[in-house]
């Protein structure tokens, strides 16, 4: 890809604005790749017996997201939350994803470090056992 993009600028048909935006949609579209592919990876079976503890857990954590990750929750409002390093961070969620958040019927886990999912509440308990950490959001009272 980029030797084509030198191609075109030697041609004088891309200049810098266009190669800056191909990269972007570029790493967006990897984003996005990266983003499906956590989602849709299906649960690992593994002998359990010979893992320590904390590939263990991982392990049950990595079964919980993906048995409890809410699959749609996207839309057009704001949900601001703070995260325990007392950081503010938002999710773009539907006006139902809000509304079963503020029940108590969804939660919101840190998957990576600046990355945040919305799960629901049992996962997000069991989750809470095992690496109370990573449970960013969840009302104590389900309404």
């Amino acid at each position: 890809m980029g030797s084509f993009l030198e191609e075109l600028k030697k041609a004088g048909l891309a200049d810098a604005k266009k190669q800056k935006q191909i990269e972007r949609e570029k790493r967006k579209q990897a984003h996005i790749e990266r983003k499906q592919a956590a989602k849709a990876a299906p649960p690992v079976i593994v002998e359990t017996a010979t893992l320590d503890l904390e590939k263990q857990t991982q392990l049950r954590i990595g079964q919980l997201l993906s048995e409890g990750m809410v699959q749609d929750y996207s839309g057009r409002k704001r949900f601001y939350f703070q995260t325990p390093d007392d950081s503010i961070h938002y999710l773009q969620i539907s006006d139902i994803c809000a509304a079963l958040l503020e029940r108590g019927k969804y939660a919101i886990v840190q998957i990576l470090q600046d990355d945040f999912a919305v799960i629901r509440r049992a996962q997000a308990l069991a989750i809470e056992e095992l690496k109370p950490e990573l449970v960013v959001l969840l009302q104590r009272k389900e309404t």
